[in-house]
């Protein structure tokens, strides 16, 4: 609880979690505000495409007409979106492979930690770019899903969650392996607690820390990657908006209106940068190795 109670007064979790919270609430909000104000912020307005800011458009329109303002805080929604549960999807496989290996040990262990540093290996930004371009038609899928237009979010989701879990993966088996040799684990196996029963009852509440303090920082990181694929054009696929596919809609049009690409690469840049802060400072609030130096 002290880990906590520091977390709390921690200065770079202040900033970097007001940040998130800041941006998290403005872009859950913005259909709440369009609805209530009965506004058509996806309407094509060619007439009034690349406007300055104004009172009607406080940021300005793009380059179809829409709204901009609007279209950002909808970007943020699917951006924070895709890094909060991609993030959490592989944090919780990684706990899985991580917790089984540590505890399991012997071969069982060599191999997951075999397959986990075969994906570390692997050139990332490369094997996800040919993930996203295969043909979900021959994977069996049924048609209504690949024709959804959610279809490319729930993709990039599962693209890099698959790819996302190693990082967990290791640390939670260290720190497994550490707690394995604790005096109340080996208690645990004298009053005769099953294994299953001693990964979640004993070992995984004592991991909470290190695997919340990886999954913030994997959001930033997520984030970033999930806007590099949508610049690619193999991520979140328009209409749905997500930061990165508007910088790849502001390409032919950055010398007469840059900031089509200067908010959306502004916005990215922000919340990477609050993702590390906020990781940052609850690694070192929950850090009992740093705890101890305070004290």
């Amino acid at each position: 609880m002290r880990g906590w109670r520091t977390a709390l007064t921690e200065r770079r979790v202040i900033w970097g979690g007001g940040v998130l919270l800041l941006l998290a609430l403005a872009s859950f909000a913005a259909p709440v505000v369009t609805a209530l104000f009965r506004l058509d912020p996806d309407a094509v307005d060619l007439y009034h495409r690349l406007e300055l800011p104004s009172l009607v458009h406080p940021l300005g329109t793009d380059e179809i007409g829409r709204d901009l303002l609007y279209r950002l805080l909808t970007g943020g929604r699917v951006s924070l979106l895709v890094g909060i549960v991609a993030a959490c999807a592989a944090a919780g496989f990684g706990t899985a492979i991580g917790l089984i290996a540590g505890y399991r040990g012997g071969r069982l262990d060599a191999a997951l930690m075999r397959l986990t540093d075969g994906m570390i290996a692997l050139p990332l930004l490369p094997l996800l770019v040919v993930l996203a371009a295969l043909d979900l038609k021959k994977l069996g899928l049924p048609a209504s899903l690949i024709d959804s237009e959610a279809i490319s979010l729930y993709r990039i989701i599962i693209l890099v969650a698959f790819v996302g879990w190693t990082t967990v993966a290791r640390i939670v088996r260290g720190a497994t392996l550490s707690l394995k040799a604790r005096d109340f684990i080996r208690a645990a196996h004298a009053l005769g607690a099953s294994g299953p029963r001693i990964m979640l009852v004993h070992i995984l509440p004592n991991l909470a820390s290190p695997i919340i303090v990886a999954t913030t920082l994997a959001v930033g990181e997520i984030i970033l990657l999930e806007s590099v694929l949508s610049f690619l054009g193999v991520g979140v696929a328009p209409p749905i908006a997500s930061w990165g596919n508007m910088l790849t809609g502001a390409q032919e049009t950055i010398q007469l209106a840059p900031q089509l690409a200067l908010y959306p690469g502004l916005l990215i840049f922000i919340t990477v940068i609050a993702c590390n802060f906020l990781g940052d400072g609850l690694q070192d609030a929950l850090d009992p190795r740093g705890n101890t130096r305070r004290t």
